[in-house]
């Protein structure tokens, strides 16, 4: 249950939002999408460690921040090639 709630966290992070709608609005392909997501999960716990002195580090915290911005950078992503793709032409019924 913590877990679900650590992760909806993540995902209104507002730094995360950011930087992962900025990530897959300019990621030409997946493999970028997913080295950025990776070096956004980092830089949100390192901010976060350096705002919150009692914090620890935590390798499940990570994997959640990565999994949060890969899900804004994928959401962004996906939108921005649906809207790059010519809208295919009905066919015709014929009568």
């Amino acid at each position: 249950m913590s877990l679900l709630v650590i992760l909806f966290v993540k995902l209104l992070d507002p730094v995360a939002i950011i930087l992962g709608v900025l990530n897959g609005y300019f990621s030409r392909s997946i493999a970028v999408l997913i080295a950025l997501s990776v070096a956004i999960a980092v830089v949100v716990e390192l901010l976060l460690r350096a705002t919150q002195l009692t914090r620890t580090f935590n390798a499940i915290e990570l994997i959640i921040g990565f999994a949060a911005a890969f899900a804004w950078s994928g959401l962004v992503y996906s939108i921005r090639r649906k809207a790059k793709q010519p809208m295919a032409a009905k066919p015709e019924k014929p009568e």
